[in-house]
C-alpha cells in the first residue's frame, strides 16, 4: 500500500537536495594572485546552500523511513491476528514469514548500494507488463517491495554514498533513482486505479532510471 505521508515527503527532499547540492556560487580566491581553490569553493557553496541541501537529505531519510515503518503495522502486508490486528514484522518472524526482514539476517555486513540498485534493476527487468491481465497483485506486490524496502535500504546509506560521490556527483545519482522511485509509484498507483495502460511507459521509464544511477554508481 502506497504511504501517504512517507513517499511524498522522500520525493520532496530529493527535490530540495538535488536542487541545492547543484546551487552555483561565486567564491572569493584565496589562493595566490586572488586564485579560487577548492576550499573557497566549499566554503561559498555551504554558506549559500549547505542549510538547504541537509534539510532536503533529512527530509528524503525521514520519508524513506516513516514508509518502512509503516510497512511493518499497515493491514494488508501479510497475516492478522486473531481480532482483525495486523501482524508487524516481528510477530510474521515468529509465524515463520520473513515480510521482508530476511535480506539482512544473518549476513556479515548490509546490503550495499550498488546491490541494491543491480537488485532493483533485475527487478523490474524481470516484470512483464506489455499485456497485463488478470490479478495484478504479484505484480503489485514486486513494486511495493521496491518502494518500501529496497528504496528505505537504499536511503540508509546515503553519508558514504555523499563521501564517495561528492555532492554534485550524489544529486545527480540520487535525481535518477528518484525518477526510478517516482514511475515504479506511479505503476503502482496505475495497477490499484485498474489504468493498466499507463504501467508499461513508467516501468520503461523506471528501468532507465536506475540504469542511470547505476552507471553514476559505477
Amino acid at each position: 500500500m502506497m504511504k501517504l505521508l512517507g513517499f511524498p515527503l522522500f520525493a520532496l527532499g530529493v527535490i530540495v537536495s538535488a536542487c541545492f547540492a547543484a546551487r552555483a556560487v561565486s567564491p572569493a580566491g584565496s589562493g595566490p594572485d586572488g586564485k579560487v581553490t577548492g576550499r573557497d569553493r566549499v566554503v561559498a557553496w555551504g554558506s549559500v546552500a549547505g542549510a538547504p541541501f541537509a534539510l532536503g537529505v533529512v527530509m528524503m531519510v525521514a520519508g524513506g523511513l516513516i514508509a518502512r515503518r509503516q510497512r511493518r503495522y499497515v493491514g494488508g502486508q501479510g497475516t492478522e491476528h486473531e481480532g482483525g490486528a495486523p501482524a508487524g514484522a516481528a510477530d510474521l518472524a515468529l509465524e515463520g514469514e520473513s515480510g521482508g526482514m530476511d535480506r539482512n539476517v544473518g549476513a556479515a555486513r548490509p546490503r550495499t548500494p550498488r546491490a541494491i540498485a543491480e537488485i532493483v534493476a533485475n527487478k523490474l527487468e524481470a516484470l512483464s507488463v506489455e499485456e497485463i491481465s488478470g490479478d495484478t497483485k504479484p505484480l503489485r506486490d514486486v513494486l511495493d517491495e521496491i518502494l518500501e524496502s529496497d528504496v528505505a535500504d537504499f536511503l540508509t546509506q546515503r553519508d558514504a554514498l555523499v563521501a564517495e560521490l561528492g555532492l554534485s556527483k550524489f544529486a545527480e545519482m540520487i535525481g535518477h533513482f528518484a525518477a526510478m522511485e517516482r514511475n515504479v509509484a506511479r505503476a503502482w498507483s496505475a495497477l490499484t486505479d485498474g489504468a493498466n495502460a499507463e504501467v508499461p511507459p513508467c516501468i520503461e521509464r523506471a528501468r532507465t532510471g536506475v540504469r542511470l544511477a547505476r552507471e553514476i554508481l559505477g
